[in-house]
């Protein structure tokens, strides 16, 4: 095949894939010349590299397949060419004089009006962030940003270094910002897992897994944090992480997260947990104990189950009472008289009905309790 004619080069990456004429076009090529095979360059990079058009022409700043950059001193003195047109004196120093791309053009010989210079060709992008798919990949702002992003600067082309990291790495924004991005800047607050894990914050450590995914780790507002990722405990999370200034009950409640099965009083120092409402406080340590934990009346109480005496001293009440041992409700009476369980200890919760005791004392077990 004649070493004019051009054919598409895939074996390259990204924006350095092309048209060639050297003759080394694959086979398939060459058995389908209608369909890869071009007379002109324009034609070939129009076919096949439409998305890369001036790269694969050879246009774009950074290429020198036409010519280097020169300062134009002799023009009109206000940015960098590359027409082949440079005076002698430069080719023969092209060390101080000749550069690969128009940047290091401008920044070498007008660093005083770089904007200026850079401005100078129609393929620029200014100070407006681009993604810069090719190189770090992260939003830049230097004005080198590809032909094809300048001639659709709606799509790629941002004002703002936040605005380009969202459209094009909302993934991974913070990596993006760098040190840009801080929660507090933006007045959002994020759960402190990493801390003591009680409150919601909106410092400047957001982790970045938070930032790539606001729409589930930051909230608005401390109450809507707060809300979201420490609801058992909001009125701490609220507060800083602390539990707010409120008086103690003086009440007995069930220690769960306490190692002896038993129940403690409600004071400045052992202050029941926030989400413990009305119901699970009592005014004896007893009915505490027999509510929470029958199984261990002795080590709830710290005193020995003993039956009440019989005799004078023992009385009924003709109410009812929870049988722990037997899941029932027993009536408060002579386990000798029919229908009585026996006379209720000093702890027991007593209820002026058999359907009040099973409904309240075993609600869970309501049916098996009044069968």
């Amino acid at each position: 095949m004649h070493s004019c004619i051009k054919d598409p080069d895939w074996s390259a990456q990204g924006f350095d894939q092309g048209c060639l004429s050297d003759g080394n076009q694959p086979a398939y090529m060459d058995a389908d010349p209608g369909s890869y095979m071009h007379s002109t360059l324009d034609k070939c990079c129009s076919t096949h590299f439409a998305w890369n058009y001036d790269g694969c022409m050879g246009l774009l700043d950074d290429t020198c397949v036409r010519a280097l950059w020169y300062p134009d001193w002799e023009g009109t003195n206000t940015g960098c060419l590359r027409d082949g047109a440079e005076p002698l004196y430069m080719t023969e120093n092209s060390v101080a004089y000749l550069f690969s791309t128009k940047r290091d053009c401008c920044e070498e010989h007008y660093s005083f009006a770089l904007d200026e210079c850079l401005g100078t060709s129609a393929g620029t992008s200014g100070r407006k962030y681009y993604p810069d798919w090719l190189g770090d990949n992260t939003c830049k702002n230097n004005g080198e940003a590809p032909t094809y992003m300048v001639q659709n600067p709606a799509m790629w082309l941002s004002d703002s270094l936040e605005a380009c990291c969202e459209t094009n790495y909302s993934w991974k924004k913070a990596e993006c910002m760098g040190a840009a991005f801080s929660a507090a800047s933006n007045g959002l607050y994020y759960p402190d897992w990493a801390g003591t894990n009680d409150r919601c914050i909106n410092d400047e450590a957001v982790p970045a897994y938070m930032v790539q995914n606001p729409a589930m780790w930051l909230s608005d507002t401390l109450e809507a944090c707060c809300n979201t990722h420490y609801s058992w405990k909001k009125a701490e999370c609220m507060n800083g992480g602390t539990l707010p200034s409120t008086t103690a009950s003086d009440l007995y409640f069930p220690d769960w997260d306490g190692a002896d099965n038993s129940c403690i009083k409600d004071t400045a120092s052992s202050r029941a947990p926030l989400y413990m409402s009305k119901t699970w406080f009592y005014d004896t340590l007893e009915k505490c104990c027999s509510a929470h934990y029958q199984y261990n009346m002795s080590g709830c109480t710290g005193q020995p189950v003993s039956s009440v005496a019989s005799g004078a001293s023992a009385s009924s009440t003709g109410k009812y009472y929870v049988d722990w041992k037997n899941f029932k409700c027993s009536k408060d009476c002579d386990s000798g008289t029919a229908g009585c369980g026996g006379f209720a200890q000093s702890w027991d919760v007593l209820y002026d009905s058999k359907d009040q005791c099973c409904r309240e004392g075993l609600g869970w077990s309501y049916k098996n309790c009044i069968a």
